[in-house]
């Protein structure tokens, strides 16, 4: 019985993403790119899809996560955290 939440959300991530579709076609038409929050909420439809399609084939036992995937960061400052080396381990010294 979970699955008829998950399911229903997912119709309505389908529409967004048809939505998201169309609006990101024009606007790349006008500007030249595709606005980010388009971008991002038809990530968030293909993702959300993906995991209720895996709950519902019982691939996994997990329900969809259905929380943003946004974070409250800045682009650059997510950008600068995900290229930054990780610091060597006690004791061990870079070559």
């Amino acid at each position: 019985m979970l699955a008829l939440p998950a399911l229903i959300l997912a119709g309505a991530y389908a529409g967004a993403l048809t939505l998201v579709g169309l609006l990101g076609w024009w606007a790349a038409l006008v500007t030249g790119r595709m606005p980010e929050g388009l971008r991002n909420l038809g990530a968030v439809s293909l993702r959300y899809a993906a995991q209720a399609a895996a709950y519902l084939c019982l691939l996994t036992d997990v329900y969809p996560y259905a929380a943003p995937a946004l974070r409250d960061r800045p682009r650059d400052q997510q950008l600068q955290l995900a290229l930054e080396p990780e610091p060597p381990a006690a004791g061990i010294e870079p070559a």
